[in-house]
C-alpha cells in the first residue's frame, strides 16, 4: 500500500513539474548522443590493425655449438627460441566521399624482433576524389614483390 502511494506521489510530482514547465524536455539529447556514438564507431571501422609473428626454435647437438643461422649458441646452451619476424601494421582509411572512394590512406608498419624495432612502412596514399583511378603514394615503403 505504501509502495503504491509513493509511486503515485512521484508520478504526480513529475506531471505537475512538466505541466508548469519546470523540467525542460530536450528531445535532441538522445538523438545527438546516438549520432555522436555512430560517428565514433565509424572512425574505428576505418582503422585496421594486423600483424603476424614468425618464431624459431633451435636445438643443437651440444652446448655452445657453432651455428650457421642466428649466430653461435652461448656457452652452456644447446637450445634457443627466437623471433625471426614480428610485424605490426596499423592502417587508417580516411572518410570516403559520396561515391564511396576513400580519398586517403595512412599506413605504419613495424618489424619487431629480439634485435630491436624497425619501421618497414610509413606512407600516405592519396587518391583523386573524382574518378578514383589515380593515386599518389608518398613515404617509406617496402618494394612490392614481383
Amino acid at each position: 500500500m505504501k509502495k503504491n502511494l509513493l509511486i503515485l506521489l512521484v508520478a504526480l510530482t513529475v506531471l505537475n513539474q512538466l505541466s508548469f514547465g519546470q523540467i525542460e524536455e530536450n528531445p535532441d539529447t538522445t538523438q545527438s548522443t546516438i549520432v555522436k556514438m555512430y560517428q565514433d564507431i565509424e572512425v574505428f571501422k576505418r582503422l585496421k590493425i594486423s600483424g603476424y609473428l614468425q618464431a624459431q626454435y633451435q636445438l643443437a647437438d651440444s652446448a655452445g655449438q657453432n651455428s650457421f643461422n642466428g649466430g653461435n649458441f652461448p656457452v652452456g646452451t644447446d637450445q634457443r627460441f627466437a623471433i625471426r619476424r614480428g610485424r605490426l601494421k596499423v592502417q587508417y582509411d580516411a572518410l570516403a566521399n559520396e561515391r564511396g572512394i576513400s580519398t586517403s590512406q595512412y599506413v605504419l608498419q613495424f618489424d619487431v624482433t629480439e634485435k630491436g624495432l624497425a619501421i618497414k612502412d610509413a606512407y600516405v596514399k592519396a587518391t583523386d576524389p573524382w574518378i578514383g583511378w589515380f593515386s599518389l603514394t608518398m613515404g617509406m615503403q617496402n618494394r612490392p614483390f614481383g
